[in-house]
């Protein structure tokens, strides 16, 4: 199973989500090894968004409302896509108020989620015995 907690799912900024910046001088320089200028094909290549039709494990996505970081517009537009067009369990979960990260705190919001992923992998499981 993939439990993705407010990744980056679409590397190639499709819906406009991310200032290009956060691309060339983060994403590109230190994760992919790439510029998405000269080498567009790397981000795709790496895009979950770009391969969610060849899913084939449950996914939970997790996302805060307010994060600047990873917008939840983003995850969102991966679950509508992931959950209509492939026959994988996914569940999505968007906590209002939360920013990036907001679960490595001990908070009513970080409770929860580890709640809900720990449901979420108990009923994988169960489906797999």
């Amino acid at each position: 199973a993939v439990i993705s907690s407010y990744a980056v799912l679409d590397l190639t900024n499709r819906l406009g989500a991310h200032d290009p910046a956060f691309f060339e001088k983060m994403v590109g320089p230190l994760v992919i090894k790439a510029f998405p200028d000269t080498e567009a094909e790397a981000f795709r290549a790496a895009s979950p968004r770009e391969l969610y039709s060849n899913a084939d494990q449950p996914w939970l996505i997790i996302q805060g409302s307010d994060d600047t970081l990873t917008p939840a517009v983003e995850a969102r537009d991966f679950y509508e896509a992931l959950s209509s067009e492939t026959d994988v369990m996914c569940g999505y979960a968007e906590f209002p108020g939360a920013a990036h990260a907001f679960d490595i705190y001990y908070s009513p919001r970080a409770i929860a989620a580890v709640n809900l992923t720990a449901r979420f992998l108990v009923t994988v499981q169960s489906q797999r015995a």
